[in-house]
């Protein structure tokens, strides 16, 4: 059974995947080793990832980043496998691993996954609690977005949806840093046994003119 999902990426190159090995280390990948893209699951988690990522906390901070975001349709032939707090168990990891900042054991967990063939995982989002990031083991190439994809294996249709915007106002209230001396809130809420939802933060025309 296919699978097709519409996700999010904030890419300062002219293409937001890769074919080569990653240079870098993230997650679910070591350095050097074969390529993995990671994929936000709602249109704000890209910028929650770079303001996470470049450790911009506060207002001031979070408005003067400016990085291009991409939409990107995504078609698997086979469902993402989920790893959810509930489900981490399962593949060797502990509920607190997905969103913690030592990323030794997801490493661990995705050479496992790729040794069995794995090409996809959904698991929660470290930078934006209660939404979800979709990864991708393998190459991928870019496409235009309102094609088909030849390969839906390699290809995937890609658009840049803007060049010079910045982080949505109050959006950077929601984001989980590292080092921030508090527990994830959806994992605190997990083990709390109660649901937690992203909450967007309002638009106002005030915000917008900030």
């Amino acid at each position: 059974m296919s699978a097709e999902l519409v996700a999010f990426r904030a890419s300062a190159y002219e293409r937001p995947l890769w074919a080569l090995p990653n240079r870098v280390a993230g997650r679910w990948n070591a350095a050097g080793d074969p390529p993995v893209q990671y994929l936000a699951l709602h249109p704000m988690g890209p910028w929650a990832e770079v303001l996470r990522h470049l450790g911009r906390r506060g207002a001031e901070a979070a408005r003067s980043v400016r990085v291009p975001t991409w939409a990107l349709r995504v078609t698997l032939t086979e469902p993402p496998q989920p790893i959810t707090f509930a489900s981490a168990p399962q593949a060797g990891l502990r509920p607190e691993d997905l969103v913690a900042d030592d990323h030794r054991p997801c490493r661990e967990a995705a050479a496992r996954l790729r040794a069995e063939g794995v090409g996809a995982i959904v698991t929660p989002s470290a930078a934006l609690p209660g939404t979800e990031v979709l990864v991708l083991f393998g190459a991928r190439v870019v496409a235009a977005y309102d094609r088909a994809p030849i390969d839906p294996g390699l290809d995937i249709p890609a658009a840049l949806l803007q060049q010079d915007g910045r982080c949505p106002e109050g959006l950077w209230e929601a984001v989980h840093h590292r080092g921030g001396g508090r527990r994830h809130p959806a994992l605190r809420a997990f083990r709390s046994g109660v649901p937690y939802r992203f909450t967007q933060p309002p638009v106002t025309a005030a915000g917008l003119r900030t």
